[in-house]
């Protein structure tokens, strides 16, 4: 059983040779591995995290941002000890500290949030409009430039690449 086949059988109440298992998009911030290996996390464990774990092949069909587009400029605004008061690319403003007291996590304190009044609300609804060509990779262009990326593993023989292409085929 393919992992799409495996993922549209479970999204359908159906049996399946195993329930899909992932751990997450990204692997685990290098703060985390870190405590592992102090815990009995071997270097080869680690190298082969996802086999190590047992994660499922996935069916990749390229990277969505579901932040606002285009974002916020980040602006720093102060900086005094160790403390940056700043707004984020999604507009917020927010207080880090600069050097983070634990190594791999960020301490935030968020201060003001961009939408206020209804008008707000609907100039931020624009930064997330779902078509938006920029909200999803590889792009037409990028896949010009790449003879084969991480994409075209599932794909058969000469079909496109093209996020506009690939949603048809996740279809459930």
């Amino acid at each position: 059983m393919t992992p799409r086949e495996r993922f549209r059988r479970v999204y359908r109440h159906k049996k399946v040779d195993h329930i899909p298992y992932g751990f997450s998009f990204t692997n685990p911030r290098g703060s985390t591995f870190r405590a592992w290996r102090k815990q009995g996390l071997s270097r080869e464990q680690q190298k082969k995290w996802y086999e190590f774990i047992g994660e499922n092949e996935w069916m990749g069909i390229g990277r969505t941002d579901f932040g606002p587009i285009p974002p916020f400029k980040e602006k720093v605004i102060e900086e005094r000890g160790n403390i940056r008061i700043w707004v984020d690319g999604w507009g917020v403003k927010r207080m880090d500290a600069i050097r983070q007291p634990t190594a791999g996590f960020q301490t935030r304190r968020y201060l003001e949030f961009p939408i206020k009044r209804l008008e707000d609300f609907e100039k931020m609804k624009e930064r997330f409009n779902p078509y938006t060509s920029e909200r999803f990779s590889p792009t037409e262009e990028e896949n010009k430039q790449k003879i084969e990326d991480s994409y075209s593993s599932f794909l058969r023989k000469g079909r496109k690449q093209y996020w506009k292409d690939l949603k048809s085929i996740c279809t459930l």
